[in-house]
């Protein structure tokens, strides 16, 4: 059986400490203390969202060079 998912928060009892938690939650376009799906969508969708443009070219390179590593050490024989 599947575990689900439940929102819960920490109390934060320092004021300044609280201002720059919410600042840096407006800051990222996210709302402070938000219950409900939108932020289990983020949650649940994170690894979708993500460029993986790097690494998608780094294993494509990769690829290439072990490929034509092989091709050069058959041409050799």
């Amino acid at each position: 059986a599947a575990s689900t998912y439940s929102e819960w928060n920490f109390p934060i009892e320092d004021q300044y400490l609280l201002e720059l938690c919410i600042q840096s939650c407006t800051d990222k376009g996210w709302t402070w203390c938000m219950n409900g799906s939108q932020s289990m969508a983020a949650v649940r969708d994170k690894h979708l969202l993500r460029d993986r443009t790097d690494v998608i070219e780094a294993r494509q390179q990769a690829f290439k060079a072990r490929t034509s590593n092989r091709k050069s050490t058959r041409s050799g024989k």
